[in-house]
């Protein structure tokens, strides 16, 4: 599927110590999305696909210029009754004025459908005061294999993830974490319990993560 789209977008954003502020602006872009999956509910075959690029114009009604693109790819490939699953995501917003961009049109990183073994959103790049205020880009990558464990509705999985929300290339700083889990065929979809330990950062807990549905 793909879409064209305009929208205006007010926010009101605060990070760390810093005053909130409101910040307006007049989007349009492009949404490209595919999804070829054999199972909805619990895929264990296939691919998708989503981009996104969108734009404003200070003279449009915005408080500041921009450029943002998005895009992320995964793939589900059976080997007998083994299941590799892999995915990657790529971002990044070109604007003269990036202090003014509220949260949403920021990057961050970290979470059950990013970078397990991290809070949500707590990776990215940090004020004075080590609070995450989001990063001009964003990489992620995820490996991941299942194996039946109990019939077809139970299965195993282990996994490692790696990503982060930067600046530039030369702070990119990858954070990385690997875990297992268990996954539940249910009457809903797929439901996802992982266990993870972060590699990178003061905190080395494993943090656990719940979610339903295929995490793409």
């Amino acid at each position: 599927t793909s879409s064209l789209y305009s929208e205006y977008l007010l926010e009101r954003s605060q990070f760390g110590a810093e005053p909130a502020q409101t910040a307006g602006f007049l989007l349009a872009g492009a949404r490209v999305g595919r999804r070829d999956l054999n199972d909805p509910l619990f895929p264990t075959k296939g691919s998708v696909l989503s981009a996104s690029l969108s734009g404003a114009a200070k003279p449009l009604l915005s408080t500041a210029s921009l450029v943002r693109a998005h895009v992320m790819v995964g793939g589900l490939y059976p080997l007998g009754d083994w299941v590799l699953k892999g995915r990657a995501e790529v971002g990044g917003v070109v604007t003269p004025a990036f202090s003014t961009l509220p949260k949403s049109l920021r990057f961050f990183a970290g979470g059950d459908q990013s970078v397990r073994g991290y809070a949500y959103q707590s990776l990215g790049p940090k004020d004075a005061n080590g609070v995450v205020i989001g990063g001009q880009y964003l990489f992620t990558a995820s490996a991941e294999v299942m194996h039946p464990v109990y019939g077809r509705d139970w299965w195993g999985a282990a996994f490692v993830d790696t990503g982060n929300a930067f600046d530039s290339l030369a702070n990119m700083g990858l954070a990385t974490g690997a875990g297992v889990g268990v996954r539940w065929r249910s009457p809903v979809g797929m439901v996802r319990v992982d266990v993870a330990y972060p590699f990178n950062g003061s905190s080395r807990i494993p943090r656990l993560h719940l979610g339903i549905g295929a995490s793409f």
